[in-house]
């Protein structure tokens, strides 16, 4: 007699932008759709961006427990100047060959930084605002993807001294 393990059921379910999503067990909202395989999503209460593949994503009624938190949104995009919009919506399409790409080699950033007069650091973290910030909000100057996170370490001081005092 052999027994069978239950199928899991399958739910249809949106993964165009602003769709709920499931990943992880939280809520994430999709920002955008980055290939067939691949979109960025944006956790609903931390506003933490990431890109993910579809298959990682489940409905979102799956999530067991629903908080009432609301996350504070990023800024509109309607808040920045006009210049500063042009700025971010010309930087997505010089870095769009790069964007959400796990593959993308040293040699490919250094070549769209030479195109876009940055250096390949730069590229590097513009791409990595966009990323976390899911919109061309990430693009703007001055804008990052997500807060910093500060640490207190002193410097100069012995773990001694510190004790002492």
């Amino acid at each position: 007699m052999t027994t069978q393990m239950p199928l899991e059921t399958v739910t249809a379910f949106d993964v165009r932008p602003e769709a709920t999503v499931a990943y992880k067990n939280e809520l994430h909202r999709v920002c955008a759709v980055l290939s067939l395989d691949r979109v960025i999503i944006q956790h609903v209460q931390s506003g933490r961006t990431e890109s993910v593949l579809l298959d990682h994503l489940r409905h979102p009624s799956t999530v067991l427990e629903l908080s009432a938190e609301k996350a504070e949104p990023l800024p509109a995009l309607e808040a920045f100047s006009q210049a500063e919009q042009d700025l971010a919506k010309k930087r997505l399409e010089q870095l769009g060959e790069l964007i959400g790409k796990d593959s993308r080699t040293r040699e490919d950033v250094a070549r769209v930084a030479t195109t876009m007069d940055l250096s390949t650091a730069s590229v590097y973290r513009l791409i990595k605002d966009y990323e976390q910030a899911g919109s061309l909000v990430g693009l703007i100057p001055g804008q990052r993807g997500e807060p910093p996170r500060f640490s207190w370490r002193p410097v100069g001081l012995s773990q001694a001294t510190i004790m002492a005092v």
